[in-house]
């Protein structure tokens, strides 16, 4: 979503000479619910881990794509960079102004709780408990409200 209320494609337009645009990932937490609220889940969950927990996703055009990835993609010509049109690095802080996404990772702990169990859905191995749970500790920083913002104020155009 665009946190100053424009809708997507309108923002996109701007990185239309690219062949991939890296939009940073807010990773969300518990915001402290034990069991999931009977609320939207951008009300119930605003807490968010710091800009030392992120990573990206890319919005790309698919006809530029040579070797396509979860968080960042190879391409034909060029390369993905962030909504600064920074090349993406390990470290860098993140810039959730332009264009970011909402990463609700754990939802309530007992949502973690199921994840947990179910296991991972790309391999075979279970997860660890222990891991996750202190992972999502690190997710109620930050109090983020971004999205409600943008719901409430949209913007038309650029």
């Amino acid at each position: 979503f665009a946190p100053d209320g424009r809708d997507v494609p309108s923002v996109l337009i701007a990185y239309r000479d690219l062949p991939g645009v890296c939009v940073w990932q807010a990773f969300y937490g518990s915001s402290g619910h034990v069991e999931r609220p009977k609320v939207p889940v951008v009300e119930a969950y605003t807490m968010r881990a710091g800009p030392d927990i992120t990573t990206v996703k890319t919005i790309l055009n698919p006809r530029m794509v040579y070797k396509p990835g979860v968080h960042q993609t190879k391409f034909l010509s060029g390369e993905g960079v962030d909504t600064h049109r920074r090349t993406i690095v390990p470290g860098m802080p993140p810039h959730f102004d332009i264009l970011r996404v909402n990463h609700y990772w754990s939802r309530s702990l007992a949502d973690l709780d199921q994840k947990v169990r179910r296991g991972d859905a790309s391999t075979a191995a279970a997860r660890d408990r222990d891991w996750h749970f202190n992972f999502e500790s690190k997710l109620n920083v930050e109090r983020d409200e971004a999205i409600l913002e943008a719901i409430r104020h949209p913007r038309q155009g650029t």
